[in-house]
């Protein structure tokens, strides 16, 4: 089983709807905590920060150019505008919030004020018959190339799950902010109920020169 990684193209939509439907949806924690992988997502219009994304994520495909891993990621600058998605799912749009919510609390841009481009890795996920394999580690590798081309000082792994935050860990990403989704409340009661190994989710971040 061999795989090679290379950029998203527009060809790859409907396999990477369907990965994240099928894939990341399910393994996920907090899609899984809401049941997003049973739920019809009406897909949003595409958009020029759309298109930004996708010249900077990647995804691993195998001798049959199937889909079998994917990296999503964004381009960040310092004085990029402020934007807000919005879902009309009411299950998508609490975890939105919280996303939200969690680049307002880790404020990255302050915390390192030399840094005037982030390399954002959104969505890190393989096919369950492909792990083990170094598709995830070879992804961010790839992913830090494309940083340092486009002079992005910084990497940073928005972390939901115990196994992503593990593997930011062996890449010698460090971690600047979590949050226990126990503390994560509406009216004293959590929004989210999750599922052991994971607990929190947190924002790891590396510089694109240190390996």
């Amino acid at each position: 089983m061999t795989f090679h990684i290379r950029p998203i193209t527009t060809e790859d939509e409907d396999q990477i709807s369907e990965h994240m439907r099928t894939i990341f949806r399910r393994d996920e924690p907090l899609s899984r905590s809401v049941g997003l992988a049973d739920q019809l997502i009406q897909k949003s219009p595409r958009t020029q920060k759309d298109s930004s994304k996708r010249e900077v994520s990647l995804v691993a495909v195998d001798e049959l150019s199937n889909i079998v891993g994917l990296c999503l990621n964004e381009f960040k600058q310092r004085n990029d505008p402020e934007s807000h998605f919005k879902s009309t799912n009411s299950d998508l749009q609490k975890i939105v919030e919280l996303v939200d919510y969690i680049d307002k609390e880790a404020d990255v841009f302050s915390k390192y004020p030399d840094v005037n481009g982030i390399i954002c890795i959104h969505i890190l996920s393989v096919v369950p018959a492909w792990r083990g394999k170094g598709i995830a580690k070879q992804l961010v590798i790839e992913t830090r190339k494309i940083a340092n081309a486009l002079n992005a000082q910084l990497l940073q792994m928005d972390c939901s799950s115990y196994y992503s935050a593990q593997l930011a860990l062996q890449l010698n990403f460090r971690c600047i902010y979590k949050k226990k989704y126990a503390d994560y409340c509406v009216d004293g009661t959590p929004v989210f109920l999750i599922d052991q190994p994971h607990e929190e989710i947190g924002v790891y971040v590396q510089h694109t020169k240190e390996q």
